[in-house]
């Protein structure tokens, strides 16, 4: 019987060729998503369509689909989120789920800290006037003794909370699941409510599957307060996220990550939101180490 695997992220192998390489020394068929985007939901169980074994995306599988999998026993996924992934099902099915948390640590501190001192010191608006030929100065924020509330304190949150020690920020977080103890003294580890108070700057870095920023939230915070976003879509209620922005309440945003991707909501339409598209990643490095751990992971369930 021939071993068979699917490959579902459209940017695998662009890279570096290794990890397919690596792949074809221990699988006779090889599956690749060749329409440079991700898998939607209807296509799917044909993509699966009698395979032991996955290289996964951002694909939807949900319990509703992988019931159609009988043969599914690997899902290796390239990347850290886990959402669009059944657990419970795949745990009753005996079904191996694996993911790659430490290779996009550097990335997506480094975009997220791109995105504050962009923010902050205004850079975007600079850039477009300078070439309408505009000569406009005005005087912007730097990071230093800025007060940074980070929201999601594993790895990125906490490299994220070196980077802006380093611009002399003042970090704080927020995450139930980590003991203060175990963290530098540096950072000092405070309620939810009372980052959002007192935050200039609140970045998000959270595993939690719910909404964290709704009108509520954006009624505590600061006046001209910068919001960044590489984690989830979700974790941002994007109503009143464009509400705030219009009026300035929140005077800029970085999202990098949307419910509904790709993304063609109303924040396109505000000059103070910068949007990218889930890119946090996207650095030679991180994609390559992101698909040869993916890679092997699996190898390893063989």
């Amino acid at each position: 019987m021939k071993r068979k695997v699917v490959i579902t992220p459209s940017s695998f192998g662009q890279v570096s060729s290794k990890p397919l390489e690596e792949l074809k020394q221990y699988f006779d068929d090889i599956v690749i998503n060749n329409t440079g985007k991700k898998i939607p939901s209807s296509d799917v169980v044909n993509f699966y369509d009698n395979t032991q074994y996955s290289i996964a995306g951002l694909e939807d599988l949900s319990s509703n689909i992988l019931s159609h999998l009988p043969n599914l026993r690997v899902i290796s996924r390239v990347g850290i989120g886990l959402d669009n992934i059944d657990l419970k099902y795949t745990s009753d099915n005996n079904i191996k789920v694996l993911n790659t948390p430490d290779p996009p640590t550097d990335a997506v501190s480094e975009m997220t800290i791109t995105a504050a001192l962009s923010l902050s010191r205004n850079l975007i608006n600079y850039n477009k006037d300078l070439h309408m030929e505009h000569w406009n100065k005005s005087v912007s924020n730097s990071l230093k003794n800025r007060n940074v509330f980070i929201i999601g304190f594993g790895r990125i949150g906490q490299k994220v909370g070196k980077y802006f020690s380093f611009f002399g920020s003042k970090v704080c977080y927020y995450d139930p699941y980590i003991e203060s103890k175990n963290i530098d003294n540096i950072f000092k580890k405070i309620e939810f409510k009372e980052g959002l108070l007192q935050a200039d700057i609140i970045s998000i870095h959270s595993s939690s599957k719910s909404e964290l920023l709704g009108d509520a939230e954006f009624k505590l915070m600061k006046d001209n307060v910068i919001i960044l976003n590489s984690s989830r879509g979700y974790h941002i209620n994007e109503l009143a996220l464009f509400q705030n922005l219009k009026s300035k309440k929140v005077s800029s945003c970085w999202i990098d990550v949307f419910r509904e991707e790709p993304y063609k909501g109303d924040l396109i339409t505000l000059d103070n939101a910068i949007l990218t598209p889930h890119i946090s990643t996207y650095t030679k490095i991180c994609r390559e180490e992101m698909e040869m751990q993916a890679v092997q992971n699996l190898l390893n369930e063989i």
